[in-house]
């Protein structure tokens, strides 16, 4: 996903501005929010997985 993200933005930057360019960065930034929450979930769930074990807090 991360790479799908890069070559969007890359391939946007390549664009006229206009409709096609603006999609591309949209789906862009679409790709990066998901992977960013993915990875927000992630930790989160490592915590709390860490938590219900007696580890750290």
């Amino acid at each position: 996903m991360q790479k799908f993200a890069r070559d969007a933005r890359a391939a946007a930057r390549r664009l006229p501005l206009g409709r096609e360019r603006d999609a591309l960065m949209k789906k862009a930034k679409q790709t990066e929010n998901v992977l960013d929450v993915s990875a927000m979930l992630t930790i989160r769930h490592a915590v709390s997985e860490r938590r219900d074990q007696g580890g750290a807090k």
